[in-house]
């Protein structure tokens, strides 16, 4: 079982994200949500009986039972939040656009080479498929 948690959750972690995660219950388990807008985390909380909401991202990166961010954030704040990830040592799977500049992505790609972790884009139906990136 692979421990997920999201960051990010407005309309595409609740309409696309969790509904194909909970659809693939049998490799994805979400413990966790982080959003900066509480009353967002709350709502999708509640809705889809997800127990743990975090104050911070931070916090949400320190939390050693989480193996892969989901990342559902605006994509202005991607790359940030990867790398940020990344360096804590988690896997990371993403909303598309990864980033929005080249040089973001270089530098991602650098220090997942040294951290070697996984780094995945969603795709259109991506979560329809059986992908296991851990």
């Amino acid at each position: 079982m692979i421990n997920l948690a999201i960051v990010g959750c407005g309309k595409h972690a609740s309409n696309f994200h969790v509904p194909s995660l909970r659809r693939l219950k049998k490799i994805y388990k979400i413990i966790g949500l982080f959003d900066a807008n509480l009353s967002q985390a709350k709502t999708l909380s509640k809705k889809n009986k997800i127990k743990k909401i975090y104050k911070s991202y931070r916090a949400m990166l320190a939390d050693k039972n989480v193996d892969v961010i989901n990342i559902c954030s605006p994509a202005k704040f991607h790359s940030k939040q990867i790398i940020e990830a990344i360096k804590a040592d988690k896997n990371v799977m993403v909303e598309k656009p990864m980033v929005l500049k080249s040089a973001d992505l270089k530098e991602i790609i650098k220090i997942n080479l040294k951290k070697k972790r996984k780094s995945y884009v969603y795709s259109n139906k991506t979560l329809d498929m059986k992908l296991k990136i851990y």
